[in-house]
């Protein structure tokens, strides 16, 4: 949990501008964000794979823990779904990109963001993109969810230090061997893994993107 005073930087606020009935409002508030982390419980997500089926995590290392962001399911149907570590059944949000090409989010059990794609199979060409995820170190701690990479095809280790600016964002790209991610706007590339179990492949980017004032 970062300090005091880098929390008020956070939220862009200045302490030396405060008077002091504003300084105890926002000390308050830290101290209800504090323990409210404290009380969190660790979770620690089980996982089976299927024969022919591939599990790809995004998490970041933050020593004694290793955290997990998403990870990504390559189903025995070569389907890819993307899911974020949620403990709310009925919440489950999660991006699929189904062998009709047709690719989607949801969330409490609702398609969004319907688009037809190319067909996920041998004759894929180029870069499809199913998700873009912005994240950042405090949000990751303040979830508490553990990864256990045996339970995984592979893992995506971002070291925590690399996501201590805002601005940083994992995306999730379909591509043919050996393909390009998606370029974003204002942003660099920072940390990138490929997985080629299969076609398409999955390409794993971490991006810092450009913020202005």
């Amino acid at each position: 949990m970062r300090t005091f005073e880098e929390y008020l930087i956070y939220q862009r606020q200045n302490i030396a501008t405060m008077d002091e009935e504003s300084l105890k409002k926002w000390r308050d508030h830290y101290e209800k964000v504090c323990e409210s982390q404290r009380q969190r419980p660790f979770l620690t997500p089980k996982f089976r794979v299927k024969s022919n089926e591939f599990l790809y995590a995004v998490a970041v290392r933050d020593d004694p823990y290793l955290w997990l962001v998403l990870w990504v399911r390559r189903s025995v149907k070569g389907e890819y779904f993307v899911f974020l570590p949620l403990n709310d059944p009925d919440w489950d949000p999660h991006t699929s990109y189904h062998r009709d090409g047709l690719l989607h989010h949801k969330s409490y059990d609702k398609k969004l963001f319907v688009s037809k794609k190319q067909l996920p199979d041998a004759r894929f060409r180029g870069t499809e993109q199913m998700l873009i995820r912005p994240f950042e170190l405090e949000m990751i701690r303040a979830a508490k969810v553990l990864c256990n990479p045996s339970q995984f095809t592979g893992v995506f280790e971002i070291p925590g230090d690399l996501i201590r600016q805002r601005g940083c964002g994992v995306a999730i790209d379909l591509t043919e061997g050996n393909g390009p991610p998606l370029a974003q706007p204002r942003a660099e590339i920072i940390k990138q893994m490929r997985f080629s179990h299969a076609v398409p492949e999955v390409l794993l980017t971490l991006w810092r993107q450009e913020l202005g004032e």
